[in-house]
């Protein structure tokens, strides 16, 4: 089993989709190999000159992460020097080459879920779930997928208990209930469902019932 693969398999009981937390977890590699590794690569530099730079989600993580800043400061002044000089695509036409992996690495994980879900399916947590976004690569009139699309569901009614007890527990009435750590999480998986990307650092949770 290659290094993806098993990286897909432990996020399979962790809260949230396993697709968008794997995928994050490589952005940050990467991202840390460009701006410690490969900031004086002229052929990385060409080639980001000819992107455009990275997309706007990327350019956040780059700030939330700051993998190295002066690799940042190296690298996107070579890009406001080539944008002065009217050398870089419109803001629309920008290529992100983290988007680009991405969505080869979208298509292995799908294969690699439906491949071995028959073994790894009891390993799927309580509240793991597929994001808005990467329910989609699952087509609904397979069977693999049915069953996964199934667990998924079964997982956010979950969330949506958890949430709605969070939300009763302010009620006057109920402020002397303690909320549960996984209460008081429950609205960063809304957030995650619906943005298609991890926004929590914290992970709990156990298996699917």
């Amino acid at each position: 089993m290659d290094y993806l693969n098993s990286k897909l398999r432990e996020y399979l009981d962790k809260p949230g989709c396993p697709l968008c937390h794997l995928l994050r977890e490589q952005d940050k590699k990467y991202l840390d190999s460009i701006f410690w590794e490969m900031v004086n690569d002229t052929e990385l530099r060409t080639q980001l000159i000819k992107d455009g730079g990275l997309c706007a989600d990327h350019l956040q993580l780059v700030f939330k992460e700051r993998p190295s800043v002066l690799g940042i400061a190296i690298l996107f002044r070579d890009l406001l020097i080539h944008h002065l000089q009217g050398e870089l695509p419109d803001f629309g036409n920008i290529k992100c080459r983290l988007c680009i992996r991405n969505q080869e690495m979208e298509k292995k994980l799908y294969k690699t879920l439906i491949k071995h879900w028959p073994e790894w399916k009891k390993q799927w947590g309580r509240h793991t779930f597929l994001c808005r976004k990467h329910s989609r690569l699952f087509p609904p009139e397979e069977k693999t997928s049915i069953e996964i699309h199934s667990f998924s569901e079964k997982a956010l009614y979950e969330v949506l208990k958890l949430v709605s007890s969070f939300i009763e527990k302010f009620d006057y009435q109920k402020t002397h209930l303690p909320f549960s750590e996984l209460e008081k999480e429950s609205w960063q998986y809304l957030l995650e469902f619906f943005a298609s990307k991890p926004l929590s650092k914290t992970r709990r949770g156990g298996k699917i019932s």
